[in-house]
């Protein structure tokens, strides 16, 4: 995972490793996810380590959107309701499919019951198959929790991560997103991520649908 972080850092700074100021901002977002680097990639609202299900289909099960968010927006519409009724934890991965068309693939299913669901197979599939083409992944929340749980902030400083709560609400979070949440907060130094999602018990992201 650390690899992970640090091309993902690479590409936010345009190719070359921060360095400097840019170097210090990113120090303090990515802290959760360098003090987890051996740990599984999971997202979810719950506490523990959720299974790592079984996946085989890779398609893309709709197209046509006009932008991520409407895909994004689009998946949480039809597996909102279905987690409800599980109750279990839907993920999908968006796909960028022209300059202005998007999509998601089949999703992949959480354990029934589970609150977390671990990704880290998963994602790695999708970026074997997709490269640059996939740009982030989306997952919903069937229960209470209608934010950003600790470890959904953790996978947003890696890649762009949608949510889809039981209130019909579609978020997004990133590492731009995390950033501005941590400048704009009573918090500061090293620890202010960490200590911010201990207060908040997550974070809010930004609304793309439904608020």
């Amino acid at each position: 995972m650390s690899t992970i972080v640090g091309g993902t850092v690479s590409k936010l700074v345009g190719g070359k490793f921060a360095n400097g100021a840019v170097g210090s901002a990113l120090s303090s977002l990515l802290e959760i996810a360098q003090l987890d680097s051996s740990k599984e990639l999971v997202v979810g609202s719950g506490e523990g380590r959720g299974a790592s299900p079984s996946f085989a289909d890779l398609s893309i099960e709709a197209k046509g959107f006009g932008s991520a968010n409407e895909a994004a927006h689009a998946f949480g519409e039809k597996y909102g309701p279905l987690g409800l009724d599980g109750p279990r934890e839907y993920n999908t991965g968006i796909i960028q499919l022209g300059d202005e068309e998007f999509g998601y693939v089949k999703p992949l299913a959480g354990e029934l019951g589970s609150k977390t669901v671990s990704v880290g197979a998963y994602d790695a599939a999708l970026q074997a198959r997709y490269g640059d083409a996939y740009i982030s992944l989306a997952h919903t929340h069937f229960d209470s929790n209608l934010i950003f749980s600790s470890y959904d902030v953790q996978v947003a400083q890696i890649l762009p991560l949608y949510l889809h709560n039981r209130s019909g609400q579609t978020l997004l979070l990133n590492s731009d997103i995390i950033r501005r949440t941590i400048r704009g907060s009573s918090y500061k130094g090293p620890n202010a991520l960490r200590q911010y999602l201990n207060s908040n018990q997550g974070m809010q992201g930004e609304c793309v649908y439904g608020c």
